[in-house]
């Protein structure tokens, strides 16, 4: 077995060498420097950055991507968890694979049948309905 690397794409390292550099410049230091101050202070996230007024914003900003991360991770965990579930409670066929469901449009087009749509209208799989 040989391994060419005339076929790999190097477009995601070339994201990678900025994020780690970011990561340790600014994630990291900001990091260590509220831990480190918040602890010696006995002041939280928002309150620490009263030390320089210039800075303010940031524990605002750290605040609110954290709300938000936790927002979106919590719901692509409750997906995951609502398509699991949907998958195992109609087995052995699972409802996004075919358009004979209540939740589907007349648009609904399955793969390899003998569906015919005008040239016009724009047709969804089954999968792309449900998800």
């Amino acid at each position: 077995m040989q391994f060419h690397l005339s076929h790999l794409s190097f477009s995601a390292g070339s994201f990678f060498v900025p994020y780690i550099l970011s990561l340790v410049f600014l994630g990291f230091t900001f990091f260590f420097f509220e831990s480190t101050i918040g602890q010696f202070t006995s002041l939280g996230p928002m309150k620490i950055w009263r030390l320089s007024p210039i800075f303010r914003g940031i524990g605002y900003a750290s605040f609110l991507m954290c709300a938000y991360v936790g927002v979106y991770y919590n719901m692509i965990i409750a997906w995951s968890i609502y398509y699991v579930y949907a998958s195992f409670i109609n087995l052995p066929d699972v409802p996004w694979s075919h358009c004979q469901n209540d939740w589907n449009s007349e648009h609904c087009v399955e793969h390899g049948a003998n569906n015919t749509a005008p040239a016009n209208v724009t047709t969804w799989s089954p999968s792309q309905e449900f998800f």
